[in-house]
């Protein structure tokens, strides 16, 4: 069960993302981006449900756990079915996709080499994370919430209930209990899932994330490579200190905090700035086409451009909200929600003035 609970955790994620993908009705999303929404959202609906049967319902930890599992199999479930009707309506249409396969040079190949090496040392770094880093308080907590079966009611470090209870601010993080969910129903070791898998497909996400923003920019696939090679050279030197982002990554991937700095803020500014690029493009082909569009056609072609406008700005806007909504429930109201809230704000002023600026050139 252990086996299986792991490719569950790591697979949740993308069979989330497709969903979304198909609600949004949206084929530019990558296969990487399917993988970092579909994480998001997971985070957020383990928040949202943890929340709400702790600080509305004042439900026990089994009852909301069995919700939790329930959701998952609904999730599987709705993926299956998703994939079965995409690939009737596939063959259905006798479409076939035309992937193109660009030569790999030597150099890129090499690169290629390089940038694998690094990965496995990665992850033979976390694998060989010394016994006495690993404890600590959510390491605590979930223990606790397991031996107990209650939600935030006992000090995980005494293992005595709290006298006064725990202020409601500090209960709408609900990473340790959805861990401790994950530990109870799929019987993974805590040590294995904490220090282990959950690091592991962190940094996995935060390579995508990273990689996703960065790759637009560069536009090259050995520059893109040069940068995952140095991405992972700095994180295997980056842990010389408690607080730089690479301890937090190979030591305590599990974090919220971890997951906001390395993963969600660089996936936040990759959707702002690929919003910009899609809203630049859109109006640089509908200022061309205007003035080829005979008038019966201008109507009809105007009326299609503002509905896939909305179309573009609904998309963009729910990828924000997932990611401030999942910060909310991972981080509490603290330095992590402020700081995606924060970049949001600042890079869609940015983004907006930009647009003015072209618009009176």
């Amino acid at each position: 069960m252990g086996n299986l609970g792991i490719i569950v955790i790591l697979t949740l994620p993308y069979m989330a993302g497709y969903i979304l993908k198909n609600i949004m009705n949206n084929k530019e999303i990558s296969q990487i981006e399917t993988y970092l929404i579909g994480f998001f959202f997971v985070l957020l609906l383990q928040g949202g449900i943890f929340s709400i049967g702790n600080l509305g319902l004042n439900k026990s930890f089994a009852q909301i756990s069995n919700t939790m599992w329930i959701i998952t199999v609904a999730i599987f479930v709705l993926f299956l079915l998703l994939v079965f009707i995409n690939m009737g309506k596939r063959i259905k249409k006798g479409h076939h996709d035309n992937v193109y396969h660009a030569k790999w040079h030597r150099q890129d190949l090499i690169l290629l080499a390089f940038v694998v090496l690094v990965g496995l040392a990665v992850v033979f770094r976390v694998i060989t994370l010394k016994d006495y880093l690993r404890s600590d308080l959510m390491l605590a907590t979930v223990r606790t919430t397991i031996s107990t079966g209650t939600m935030f009611e006992y000090n995980p470090i005494i293992s005595q209930p709290f006298t006064l209870g725990l202020i409601s601010s500090k209960k709408i993080i609900t990473l340790p209990l959805y861990y401790a969910y994950l530990i109870s129903y799929f019987g993974i070791d805590e040590i294995l899932l904490l220090y282990i898998v959950l690091s592991l497909q962190t940094i996995m996400c935060a390579y995508f994330a990273c990689i996703s923003f960065m790759v637009p920019i560069i536009r090259n696939r050995r520059k893109s490579l040069i940068f995952a090679f140095f991405l992972g050279t700095v994180l295997l030197s980056g842990d010389y200190y408690s607080g730089t982002v690479g301890t937090k990554l190979l030591w305590h991937g599990y974090l919220g905090e971890s997951i906001v700095a390395a993963v969600m803020i660089p996936y936040v500014m990759y959707v702002i700035t690929a919003w910009y690029r899609q809203e630049r493009n859109y109006r640089r082909e509908n200022a061309g086409n205007n003035n080829t569009l005979a008038k019966t056609e201008e109507e009809r072609s105007k009326k299609s451009r503002i509905r896939e406008s909305i179309h573009i700005y609904v998309v963009n806007i729910l990828k924000l909200l997932i990611c401030l909504g999942a910060s909310l429930f991972i981080t509490g109201i603290t330095a992590g929600f402020l700081i995606v809230a924060i970049t949001i704000v600042i890079l869609g002023i940015c983004s907006i003035s930009r647009f003015i600026v072209e618009e009176v050139e």
